[in-house]
């Protein structure tokens, strides 16, 4: 069940919150886990048998590791085992059913590994106790708002709220405004550059332009950064709604001067959870410059290939990871090179590795960086007005929104406590819901090329 849909926002959404707000605190946590077994059994059945084998795992292994360290204990080979058995539940369901077919399955999935891994670690190194309610760790595990694939959060930071969720009426009005907002970058701004995307590809591929094979690289990335960002929104808009309080995963990535700013950026709680239980561990011990260029490029992999389990994103993640090396390794040069050059070397870089998942083969994708560099100028300059002016209205709009300044003003106008602010809020919700599903009964697909 896409949290885009008709379906997720006039009928599961409404029957959902009214049965949990009716429900008494201590046990919405139950509620959250059954909506969440709704929504990846909705994308297939079959996605429930590894999604339940995860929960008890987490539940069971995380008190068997906190037992065995109290009694001073080895609990590596119990952690060892779970995080090999979680991983083999998502690779078993990949292979048996597929990848594109049920993807909000295997995005679910994929969430409730991370949750799952981030649980038990934290648990292992003791800074985190084990929670003895079933229904708290299934609630967790499979965190509801954050099946739509973002964001991650630790178990710690939202231990309290789980304890007995609560729902604030203007908490919750700020999460459906901010749900919705998600949404409207989603379906309106997003799927609309996707579609413009496909329509190059075509016109690239027989113009063989340089010139629109980089504006179509720049579109894609705007279409990729717009859905995960309304993703996000979406999230942390429900999650708002359910009494819980979730950091934003995005920091202006477009004002990075480094592709390893970028990409710490870019999606925090992906580069938190890297970082945290990958990079970390692996140089607990060793301390060699060398050692922890491999390690970073070893996280910016796996981070990448949490995406999708695909060659693409194989070498999307390879390449981001020698770039990351090579800034490590070259820092006090980059750092006498005007900023102005390193913002335009550091977006093309980041425009070509987009373009390595933009297509459904490795072939294509190369194919298309290929033209980047090696296209013919655009003789005929129609289609180059053409695809200018559709992109144009969506890039301002963009430029403008990602403005930190204007994202300040935005946020102190919905945390206002005035009448007028508060007439305001109801209204500006209206408009939106109904813009939305205007757009969402139209249809809004991702073009045919996008894989993402």
């Amino acid at each position: 069940m896409s949290y885009t849909s008709i379906i997720f926002l006039y009928f599961f959404l409404p029957a959902f919150m009214g049965l949990y707000a009716v429900v008494k605190a201590p046990y919405r946590p139950l509620i959250m886990s059954l909506g969440s077994s709704i929504v990846i059994g909705w994308a297939s059945l079959w996605a429930l048998i590894p999604m339940g084998l995860n929960v008890l795992l987490t539940y069971f292994c995380g008190i068997i590791i906190f037992n065995k360290i109290q009694k001073k204990k080895s609990a590596g080979p119990v952690l060892a085992v779970f995080i090999v058995a979680v991983m083999g539940e998502i690779v078993w369901f990949y292979a048996f059913h597929g990848f594109d077919s049920i993807l909000p399955a295997v995005v679910g999935l994929g969430v409730t590994s991370l949750n799952s891994i981030s649980y038990i670690t934290d648990v292992y190194h003791g800074e985190s106790q084990p929670e003895t309610r079933f229904f708290t760790v299934w609630a967790y595990v499979c965190f509801l708002p954050a099946l739509c694939g973002i964001p991650f959060a630790r178990y710690e930071t939202l231990r309290k709220t789980f304890a007995a969720p609560k729902l604030k009426i203007d908490l919750m009005a700020d999460g459906i405004l901010l749900m919705l907002i998600g949404i409207s970058e989603k379906v309106i701004v997003s799927d609309r550059l996707y579609d413009l995307f496909s329509d190059m590809q075509t016109t690239t591929a027989e113009g063989s332009s340089s010139i629109l094979s980089w504006i179509s690289a720049f579109i894609f990335g705007a279409a990729l950064y717009l859905k995960l960002k309304g993703l996000s929104h979406i999230a942390r808009g429900f999650g708002m709604m359910l009494g819980f309080e979730i950091k934003r995963s995005f920091d202006y990535p477009y004002s990075s001067f480094s592709v390893r700013e970028y990409i710490k950026r870019w999606n925090i709680p992906a580069y938190d959870f890297g970082k945290k239980y990958i990079y970390d561990p692996l140089t607990a011990n060793i301390k060699s410059k060398g050692f922890g260029m491999f390690a970073a490029a070893m996280t910016v992999t796996v981070i990448c290939l949490s995406y999708s389990i695909s060659v693409n994103y194989l070498l999307w993640g390879v390449l981001t990871a020698v770039i990351i090396m090579l800034e490590i390794h070259f820092e006090k040069l980059l750092a006498k090179i005007p900023k102005a050059v390193r913002f335009i070397l550091t977006h093309s870089l980041v425009l070509i590795g987009w373009m390595l998942i933009s297509q459904s083969s490795p072939e294509a994708s190369l194919n298309h960086i290929l033209l980047m560099f090696t296209g013919g100028m655009l003789l005929d300059s129609k289609p180059l007005l053409y695809f200018l002016g559709n992109a144009l209205p969506y890039f301002l709009l963009i430029a403008v929104f990602e403005l930190p300044i204007v994202n300040s003003l935005i946020n102190k106008l919905i945390e206002r406590k005035s009448s007028f602010i508060s007439a305001a809020k109801p209204l500006l919700i209206f408009l939106l819901l109904i813009l939305c599903t205007s757009f969402m009964m139209n249809g809004g697909l991702h073009a045919k090329g996008a894989v993402i």
